[in-house]
């Protein structure tokens, strides 16, 4: 491309970046000194807001799939084929993020996945100029890497003041235009029921506040300041504690919480439509709470299984819920499990990997394990999704309009969306980490 650099990429394993012959697939695997091969040859680009692109010669533009593979096949740059370049002046070093917020990582075996939700040593690259083979001075880090950074730094520096330049001259903005943000990429300009509610493009989080609080600061500052929307954390009732996680271990579908009562919640939302502002929930579908001590291991099918208590009185115990409201009561066989033993979960997955024998998530390799141990509900029974059902019903009967999905990451987007798509929401957005 016009005005690219050629540039070739060391990763933190003595190999450089690659592109498959065959397939267009990135891989680091070239061998050291391997700089001067034409396959470890890219040519950057720069774009605005700090953006870059890849283009590999006899392929196309370098791709992030939203799997984690790097593929140059692109012959035109959309969001997946932009990445963000974050600088280490200190080691002289670089780290390249993808448009779905990971970043690109080397992995032993010579494979190059952009999975990583943080900055690692395997996250790390040496960029060198792939116009001559580099010597063994750029191979362990020194002024060839170091030039070539510091020279794109330059370059970014000079795109920044044309575009403060750019800024200075007078636009002529129409106020009817589709609004776009950099932080979403796209927003449609109208939405809700029948298309043609304005968008809501100015959120504010007011997480862990009370409905009572929330209510007033609708009433009085978020509505008349022109704020479209709240988002509250959750709203389910939840196992008892003054911790902000104890939120996210439901008990039972209730809606009186540590934030205020079913009544208030109500009240809040009503407030808050009619300053103008627009309420999201933060909705629980994949879990429920773990049990109390006195629960663990027991082996019980009556009352006496529930021996743990709610924060507004509903009964739980190991893998079952007693519910609030009748329609919600769940027994162990309700939450995935080992055939013929409804007490004992599929699978757990949790911290440091999160990850479940795939290299990626988005294969749904987790999808029937139980996050940090919280039981996981079956979402393939028809039985799970009517309870589901009827609490994101009535979350819309009350006038919530938009919802952020906890832990969609390890959710069928299937039997999620079976569930979600009944209601014409006017905003979803799911959790979906490294978030």
């Amino acid at each position: 491309p016009v005005g690219s650099t050629s540039v070739s990429l060391l990763g933190f394993h003595g190999l450089f970046v690659r592109v498959n012959a065959t397939d267009g697939v990135l891989a680091a695997d070239g061998a050291r000194g391997g700089g001067g091969d034409p396959r470890a040859r890219l040519w950057l680009s720069r774009h605005g807001h700090g953006k870059v692109s890849l283009w590999a010669d006899g392929h196309g533009y370098v791709s992030a799939q939203p799997n984690g593979v790097l593929i140059a096949d692109r012959e035109e740059i959309d969001d997946w084929e932009k990445f963000d370049i974050a600088h280490d002046e200190e080691n002289g070093t670089i780290a390249i993020k993808t448009f779905h917020n990971l970043y690109v990582s080397a992995r032993q075996g010579g494979s190059l996945l952009a999975i990583a939700p943080k900055v690692d040593d395997w996250e790390r690259f040496r960029m060198v100029n792939s116009s001559a083979t580099p010597s063994s001075e750029a191979l362990s880090g020194n002024a060839t890497a170091s030039a070539a950074s510091r020279g794109l730094e330059e370059e970014e520096e000079e795109v920044e003041m044309e575009e403060e330049r750019d800024d200075d001259q007078e636009v002529t903005v129409n106020p009817h235009a589709s609004v776009f943000s950099e932080l979403c990429m796209y927003q449609e300009g109208t939405g809700g029921r029948g298309g043609e509610d304005r968008r809501a493009p100015v959120f504010v989080k007011l997480w862990e506040w009370n409905y009572v609080d929330i209510a007033r600061e609708c009433r009085e500052y978020l509505g008349p300041n022109g704020f479209d929307a709240v988002q509250v954390s959750p709203v389910t009732e939840h196992k008892r504690g003054s911790q902000w996680w104890t939120k996210y271990q439901p008990v039972s579908f209730g809606l009186s919480s540590r934030s205020g009562t079913a009544e208030e919640f109500r009240e809040m939302v009503a407030e808050c439509r009619a300053a103008g502002v627009q309420v999201i929930v933060d909705i629980i579908l994949n879990h429920i709470a773990t049990p109390c001590q006195a629960a663990r291991g027991h082996p019980g099918d009556n009352e006496s299984a529930t021996p743990c208590m709610g924060w507004n009185g509903s009964t739980y115990g190991k893998r079952r819920i007693s519910g609030a409201r009748g329609w919600d009561a769940a027994r162990p066989e309700l939450f995935r499990h080992n055939p013929g033993h409804p007490l004992s979960g599929i699978c757990t997955v949790g911290a440091p990997s999160y990850l479940c024998g795939s290299l990626v998530t988005t294969d749904c390799s987790c999808c029937k394990c139980d996050l940090y141990g919280l039981p996981d509900w079956n979402t393939e029974l028809q039985e799970v999704q009517e309870i589901h059902y009827k609490h994101v019903e009535e979350l819309y009967d009350l006038g919530v309009t938009m919802l952020r999905v906890d832990a969609a990451l390890y959710e069928d987007v299937g039997q999620t969306s079976r569930v979600l798509n009944r209601f014409p929401w006017d905003y979803v957005y799911m959790e979906w980490w490294g978030e």
